[in-house]
């Protein structure tokens, strides 16, 4: 596997040659048309342990369901929404899938490619090949400048947006930032099998921010 994605960052021509790879990048981004994504349905309230709640332990009133329901809409946070992206709430996100993302995130900025592939399906590593190789050709476009040469770090940071699902697909908007402005992707993880992406592309390039 490792020998292929080498010959593949190279020339995306070598990878038209065969038939197949052609069907499954067409497959892959097809996918965002026919899903119907959602916000996820209280998960986060039907994964949590009522066994405590400072809210309610400090007011003396006794743990049940209706209390629970009662103290949490009336303290529920307030998370930014990014104009052009997302909003920032990600608290329906299992800690294991925003720890991954950001361990794709930080392996990825770093341009170390080859263990970028760890956090992606076996199956499906030909999309981590086309989206280097949009990233690449696309960059002196978008930014009027040469894509960074290696061991240059790409991303300074990101934000990673509220997901949203779609039977077993999970999707996720990240706006990442570079010297240059910023670049905005959105990356599909099938969380009921393994957790890892199985694709990833760009949404959008934009210059510099103040939220940079």
């Amino acid at each position: 596997m490792i020998s292929i994605f080498l010959f593949s960052c190279s020339s995306r021509n070598e990878f038209e040659s065969f038939e197949y790879t052609g069907s499954i990048k067409n497959e892959i981004t097809s996918l965002k048309d026919f899903q119907e994504w959602n916000d996820s349905f209280e998960d986060e309230r039907l994964s949590r342990t009522l066994t405590f709640d400072e809210n309610i332990a400090k007011r003396n009133i006794a743990l049940t369901p209706s209390t629970v329901k009662i103290f949490n809409n009336y303290n529920s946070p307030v998370y930014p929404n990014v104009e052009g992206f997302s909003s920032l709430d990600t608290t329906f996100l299992s800690t294991e899938i925003l720890s991954s993302v950001n361990d794709f995130l930080t392996n990825f900025s770093s341009q170390s490619f080859l263990r970028s592939q760890y956090y992606f399906d076996d199956s499906y590593v030909f999309s981590l090949v086309f989206f280097i190789d949009d990233l690449k050709n696309l960059w002196k476009t978008a930014f009027d400048c040469d894509f960074p040469g290696s061991g240059v770090k790409l991303f300074e940071n990101w934000y990673i947006g509220k997901g949203e699902y779609s039977d077993d697909i999970l999707r996720i908007p990240v706006r990442l930032f570079c010297n240059e402005g910023f670049i905005d992707i959105t990356g599909f993880i099938n969380y009921s099998k393994s957790n890892k992406f199985f694709q990833i592309h760009i949404d959008s390039w934009g210059g510099k921010t103040d939220a940079e």
